[in-house]
């Protein structure tokens, strides 16, 4: 009964508060003002406007009052075939503007360019088709009236304010204006001009670009036109995404390129660590591994040892890849075998558990995947797993790692009955005594013995994991 009675208060007390809430909504009134602070007629009508945006009464964390925003905007047109385009300038403290505005109108398009303030630069806004437009975030000083003879046109801009990373529309809307302006071949003329630069999609779930997405919805004809930009790229030294895109669309097997491409891959194993060479490294490795193994190989040892320095080498399979083909001796790959997990598919044949994978059990998979073309970012997880077992083969110390690794898959559990160490983790609890699996963790079979909710050390004499406590720090 005093549930009930409690639970019924809470519920009028929340209508109440519900009421309260919906009352002031309908009260509240919001009002625009809209602020023009420029204005041009010819050619083009425009107005360089602020509307200011009020509401009465606000709440707010801090209590009631006034809520006020502005909202910039440049108006063009007139009456009902007028738009507004989410450019322009913000009142000042002072709330005096010296803004201006122009607009130029001509065979290859219309821009506006406008400006904040008598003494800021100008910006340029490209007006394309179907309500499309490109603010250039190029700066123009010019003292007085915008000059449009030293402005060029969105064709010939455009690939700059890619580079420049002008970051008001996506790629994929330029090139759209572009087949609008010029067709396919103004759309190649973009990527060629733009090779280098980054293209990002919205959303990408692999290493990809938006170039990329439009490079290969082009007409075989069109991208005929590329086969001297991506020989360029290769055979000199170039920027890193140039590299990348001749390598991933060009003909490898090209005898004049392998030279080149070692050259490259030399750089690379020479330069600081960085993941913007890794996708270009990876099919430069593959290709070098197909013609020289041992070449391969040794590239393939000097990636993962840069690799090293900041983070996992199970990221760049290609160059495990390369190591575990040429057979070569490469120290770097064994910390990373020597924390494999339990389920790790080291195994041959799969499902099996008692014969681990030699060398000649991988070869054939392994020359599979360096001979094909296909994305080796798509590799399975098993066969990432047996790319690090075949790099690590050639080393006499994986024997022991590999056979410590076995030995540890059937080792037991000593903990006790309860607490739960989830529920001492949840309460903070540090350091206590706890039940926390219900199965050996495949952590068992590596280095760190971390958990979420517990750690635990290895006995390896004893054959069992034991002093399973919650975490110290949190």
């Amino acid at each position: 009964m005093f549930h009930t009675t409690v639970y019924l208060k809470l519920g009028r007390y929340f209508q109440v508060l519900l009421f309260i809430f919906c009352s002031i909504h309908l009260l509240q009134c919001s009002t625009n003002k809209i602020i023009k602070v420029a204005d041009t007629d010819e050619p083009l009508h425009a107005e360089l406007i602020i509307r200011v945006v009020t509401t009465k009464p606000c709440i707010t964390l801090y209590g009631g009052g006034t809520c006020s925003y502005q909202e910039a905007a440049i108006q063009l047109g007139k009456g009902f075939s007028s738009r507004e385009l989410s450019y322009g300038c913000y009142l000042s403290k002072s709330g005096i503007s010296e803004a201006a505005i122009s607009t130029n109108k001509s065979e290859s398009g219309s821009r506006i360019a406008y400006r904040c303030g008598k003494n800021e630069s100008w910006y340029v806004i490209y007006l394309g088709s179907e309500n499309r437009s490109f603010k250039d975030c190029k700066e123009y000083t010019f003292a007085d009236n915008f000059i449009w003879t030293d402005v060029p046109d969105l064709r010939v801009a455009a690939p700059a304010m890619v580079g420049r990373r002008c970051g008001n529309f996506s790629f994929a809307s330029l090139v759209q204006e572009m087949k609008q302006i010029g067709g396919e071949s103004a759309v190649t003329d973009l990527l060629i001009k733009t090779i280098s630069f980054n293209a990002n999609r919205p959303v990408s779930m692999d290493i990809l670009q938006a170039w990329d997405d439009v490079y290969l919805s082009l007409s075989a004809s069109e991208k005929s036109k590329f086969i001297p930009v991506f020989r360029k790229a290769i055979l000199e030294e170039s920027e890193v995404l140039a590299l990348e895109r001749s390598v991933r669309y060009a003909d490898l097997d090209t005898p004049e390129y392998l030279p080149a491409m070692i050259a490259h891959m030399r750089r690379i194993v020479n330069s600081k660590p960085h993941y913007e060479t890794d996708a270009a490294s990876e099919i430069i490795l593959r290709r070098i591994a197909k013609s020289d193994p041992n070449l391969g190989a040794e590239l393939g040892c000097r990636e993962l040892e840069r690799e090293m320095k900041r983070g996992a080498i199970v990221y760049l399979p290609a160059a495990l890849l390369a190591v575990g083909y040429g057979n070569y001796s490469c120290p770097a790959v064994l910390p990373t075998l020597a924390n494999s997990n339990c389920n790790a598919n080291y195994f041959c044949p799969p499902g099996q558990t008692t014969h681990i994978c030699e060398s000649k059990d991988l070869k054939a998979d392994i020359e599979k995947i360096i001979i094909s073309k296909d994305n080796i970012r798509e590799l399975s997880l098993p066969m990432r797993d047996k790319a690090l077992l075949a790099a690590s083969l050639p080393l006499k110390e994986s024997r022991d790692i590999l056979q410590l690794w076995q030995k540890r898959r059937s080792y037991t559990i000593e903990q006790p009955v309860e607490p739960a160490c989830e529920k001492l983790y949840i309460l903070g609890k540090k350091g206590v005594p706890c039940n926390c699996f219900k199965e050996l963790p495949n952590s068992a079979c590596g280095n760190i013995h971390n958990e979420t909710t517990c750690i635990y050390t290895v006995d390896d004499v004893g054959r069992k994991i034991k002093d399973v406590v919650t975490p110290s720090v949190y």
